[in-house]
């Protein structure tokens, strides 16, 4: 298949909106659905290159005479924030990952950048690393040093967890 070609779905007889669920997935996070490509709009979340995007622009042409509708999808790379193009046939069936985002407490910033964090039921999570982002990374590590109790922001989709938000823990108890 040449490259930058959107990967056909086959599925005759089954029903467009059914659920495809990746292998080596984690469940309900690794859950996949489709959706036509000509009905992908700006800002939905689709698998551009098997990397999950948003849409940033989805330009559809005309059906010509002999041939059907092409769209020219434009993304961005949730976890990279790269720009990510293809062009399909606008029957082609697109996939569409879900994403699930979590607030965990901030415990820990290793030395090797990992981050100890709890969630709500009080459970340690210390497979998270910082994030790429230098700007983001380093705001942790400034406010962790002066002590600040902070949330973290992590995004899953596709089993894959990044740090995309750093802000003040609201959930601070008094000491009475």
């Amino acid at each position: 298949q040449p490259q930058g070609r959107c990967q056909s779905f086959t599925q005759r007889g089954a029903h467009r909106r059914s659920l495809l669920v990746l292998r080596g997935g984690d469940g309900s996070d690794g859950d996949v659905e489709t959706k036509e490509a000509s009905h992908c709009r700006k800002g939905a979340l689709v698998l551009l290159k098997d990397k999950p995007c948003r849409v940033s622009e989805n330009a559809v042409s005309k059906v010509g005479k002999h041939g059907a509708a092409k769209c020219h999808i434009i993304g961005i790379d949730v976890f990279t924030g790269k720009k990510v193009e293809e062009v399909c046939p606008g029957h082609t069936m697109m996939k569409v990952p879900s994403m699930k985002k979590t607030d965990y407490q901030l415990i820990d910033v290793g030395e090797d950048g990992t981050l100890s964090l709890m969630d709500e039921n009080n459970e340690l999570k210390d497979d998270v690393e910082l994030p790429e982002d230098a700007t983001l990374a380093g705001n942790i590590k400034k406010r962790f040093q002066k002590e600040e109790d902070l949330d973290i922001t992590v995004m899953k989709c596709l089993g894959r967890e990044v740090v995309i938000g750093v802000k003040a823990s609201k959930n601070i108890e008094g000491d009475n």
